[in-house]
């Protein structure tokens, strides 16, 4: 005989339901109260961008000796209270990056001796040019002679410099190319050959500065001119063919970037490749593929929380566009430096380990009791952190959280 339930028995098994759910739901609620309880408190300071100006000094003077820079890593490696210095295999980039720190000081502070300290440092790259390979990075180099446009000969002399490298660069693409070993597995590389030869050919479009290269001997005629313009575009443009197809190889495997924790490491410096192919052709459609690329970060999008970032220089190409395209962007950018840069300062305001105003490689919210050991601080990273926060009024706000707990 089967058993039909009567009114009452459903009602019976309603009730039993409900009161089975509020349970569970009470006990949910109980776990997450106590998760959040053992989670670290967070809090806020605010910090105006000038603060940061002394902080990259006295990380620059941390990683000095006699006046030569001779390492571009602080490491963690024992002490509470202290780090080790450790030498860079990259010097010449090393160099490249604190003549931008400190010529982003000098432009804001007017001060001769951050003067006199970017021109020692533009000593040194220049005695380290025999030591120089694709790797070396020149953005900072360009950047430093837009900072120093008042001093029209300081300016072209970087400038002099730069079309140097970019020869040597254009030589060595052509040696890969050739010999079928362009490394198409490592398009942060390629994005950096496409960028800076864009930063050349842009140069190019400056009347001034060709007069310079015919004063200088290094073009002969207008041919000579044409015929490296030409070059230089047939070059950029297949340099972006090949980024193009990576990012579409990685739109198959991976549908939604937003879906991951993980942002590719290399998609920022593609789009930073693709906005300096911009400035160098004034084509919208450039524009447009950088803007397009970047805007598959999400970043504003993302709960900061859950981002794993595998370098803060994956980041800051992204902000380096956006900041510089102004307006709306700008102030997405400094959003992203809020949320994913500058949590990771450890100065005397926001200390987590040292206090010595350089930026944590793993992020404060994966520190726990202040174990500290083995977390590097670059050089580089703080430099071109310093240059992007020095382009914000100096009474410029930045909202920064803190684990109370570190």
């Amino acid at each position: 005989m089967h058993r039909y339930l009567t009114p009452f028995s459903f009602q019976n098994r309603i009730i039993t339901i409900c009161t089975v759910v509020t349970i569970l739901c009470l006990s949910l609620l109980t776990a997450c109260s106590k998760e959040k309880n053992h989670s670290p408190e967070t809090t806020s300071i605010s910090i105006t961008s000038g603060s940061f100006q002394k902080d990259f000094r006295k990380l620059y003077e941390l990683l000095h000796k006699d006046s030569l820079l001779h390492s571009n890593v602080l490491l963690r490696t024992g002490s509470k209270t202290q780090s080790n210095v450790f030498r860079s295999p990259q010097m010449p980039t090393t160099h490249a990056w604190a003549m931008l720190g400190l010529a982003s000081l000098s432009s804001i502070s007017q001060s001769q001796n951050d003067k006199i300290l970017f021109l020692s440092e533009f000593r040194n790259w220049q005695d380290l040019a025999n030591t120089w390979d694709e790797n070396t990075a020149l953005f900072p180099i360009l950047r430093s002679a837009d900072l120093f446009s008042d001093d029209s000969s300081l300016s072209r002399k970087l400038q002099g410099w730069y079309w140097g490298r970019m020869k040597f660069l254009l030589l060595r693409y052509e040696e890969h190319r050739k010999a079928g070993t362009l490394r198409l597995s490592e398009p942060m590389l390629l994005a950096s050959y496409a960028r800076q030869l864009s930063d050349s050919l842009a140069l190019l479009n400056d009347d001034s500065f060709v007069v310079f290269l015919f004063q200088q001997s290094q073009l002969s005629n207008l041919a000579h001119l044409e015929a490296t313009r030409s070059k230089l575009r047939k070059t950029i443009d297949e340099l972006h063919l090949i980024l193009a197809q990576r990012i579409k190889e990685d739109a198959v495997r991976t549908p939604s970037l937003s879906d991951t924790t993980l942002i590719p490491q290399y998609i920022c410096w593609a789009g930073w490749a693709y906005y300096g192919k911009y400035l160098a052709t004034n084509d919208p459609e450039d524009m447009s593929a950088a803007l397009r690329i970047i805007n598959l970060t999400s970043f504003d999008k993302r709960d900061p929380d859950t981002v794993r970032l595998s370098t803060l220089q994956s980041i800051l190409p992204c902000t380096e566009v956006m900041l510089d395209i102004g307006g709306i962007y700008k102030t997405r950018g400094k959003k992203i430096l809020e949320q994913y840069v500058l949590i990771n300062w450890d100065s005397e305001q926001t200390r987590v380990c040292t206090g010595d105003g350089g930026y944590l490689t793993v992020s404060p919210k994966n520190i726990e009791n202040r174990n500290c050991f083995g977390n590097a601080k670059f050089l580089s990273d703080a430099a071109w952190i310093t240059h992007q926060l020095l382009q914000f009024r100096a009474d410029e706000e930045f909202r920064i959280m803190q684990r109370k707990d570190v």
